[in-house]
């Protein structure tokens, strides 16, 4: 049965996800070893001078993460690091990496949105499946409960984008993918099933408060499936040499060491809407990596006429330090309520 088959044939059963919105502790085998990483891996970061500071729209983000998510890194206590972790789809953590965080409490209005996403989705792929959208029940995630099924914020966008990806390198072999601002991994999640049947490496980039979201739901995700790709995280420009980077699937690799991946080829780099977020240097920085590194396409979703993300200014795509050997090969407006009938997509 196909998405469209149920949103049109089967509303009644479509309800509001009624898993309820208080904070609860989803305890899986293995996570206070993951959140024991996660301290060790912050203060080797702090140690060699990588922590990075949020700016642009991102400032705003930070200051929500220094008021408990911070103090529990820096501390090592795993049980605040824990709840926070275990609730990261409904607390401070969600700022920033997740859609219609401000309406949450207000059901219809989230559930609205997915639907009119799906429908969206069921249009350019009409034989996907609400099996193929849903996720583990990792972060105490929200959404549309429909059949059996529990439909998260941003979860047609998430599937769409790692289809549209997984074409792009379709015919590469082994090839590597650069995420830039890869929230929780959401799209490296559905990644997994579109390409199950071929080599990949997929380098994920991000501020590393948000790197560590995106570490405990993906390995939580393997833990839950018996997965079996290897994830890596980078410290220190060191770590390039070491086998578990090589023969990782996954590597997180946090902002403040992208530049030492300059010598690294990318088949595609990936980014869907933060960009537009940051403040113009930030911007420019990330441009010059990546018309340095060359990749053989950019696959982006960006906002087309400015406005305002957490109270500050946002960059519209035509102000892309876009490399001027790169020619748009296709576009759309994005179809997502997430963009607000604003961004576009565009490889």
């Amino acid at each position: 049965v196909t998405i469209a088959d149920i949103l049109s044939a089967n509303l009644d059963s479509i309800n509001s996800g009624r898993i309820g919105f208080e904070e609860r502790s989803l305890v899986f085998e293995g996570d206070t070893h993951w959140a024991t990483m996660i301290c060790g891996i912050y203060r080797r970061l702090k140690r060699n001078g990588f922590l990075s500071i949020p700016t642009g729209s991102w400032e705003s983000v930070g200051e929500l993460w220094n008021e408990r998510y911070i103090p529990s890194l820096e501390s090592g206590d795993l049980p605040t690091l824990l709840h926070i972790l275990r609730n990261f789809l409904r607390n401070e953590l969600s700022a920033g990496i997740v859609s219609h965080v401000q309406d949450r409490k207000e059901l219809e209005s989230v559930n609205g949105k997915i639907i009119c996403d799906l429908v969206a989705l069921s249009r350019d792929f009409p034989q996907s499946h609400l099996s193929q959208l849903e996720m583990p029940c990792v972060g105490n995630p929200f959404g549309l409960s429909i059949d059996h099924y529990l439909i998260v914020p941003d979860a047609p966008r998430h599937y769409a984008h790692a289809h549209k990806i997984a074409q792009l390198v379709s015919n590469i072999e082994s090839p590597r993918i650069l995420e830039i601002g890869g929230g929780y991994g959401g799209v490296a999640y559905m990644l997994q099933s579109l390409k199950a049947d071929g080599r990949y490496q997929y380098v994920i980039c991000d501020l590393e408060p948000i790197l560590f979201v995106a570490l405990y739901f993906l390995q939580s995700c393997k833990a839950i499936l018996d997965g079996s790709l290897k994830l890596s995280f980078v410290c220190d420009k060191e770590d390039l040499s070491g086998l578990d980077i090589a023969q990782a699937d996954i590597i997180f690799v946090p902002t403040t060491l992208i530049s030492h991946f300059l010598g690294w080829k990318f088949d595609l780099v990936y980014k869907a809407n933060s960009f537009s977020e940051m403040d113009s240097g930030t911007l420019a920085h990330y441009f010059d990596f990546i018309n340095a590194v060359a990749p053989r396409y950019i696959f982006l979703q960006a906002n087309l006429w400015g406005g305002s993300a957490f109270d500050h200014p946002t960059i519209r795509l035509s102000d892309f330090p876009i490399g001027e050997n790169y020619r748009v090969a296709e576009w759309c407006y994005a179809p997502w309520i997430s963009g607000a009938g604003k961004s576009k997509e565009i490889v």
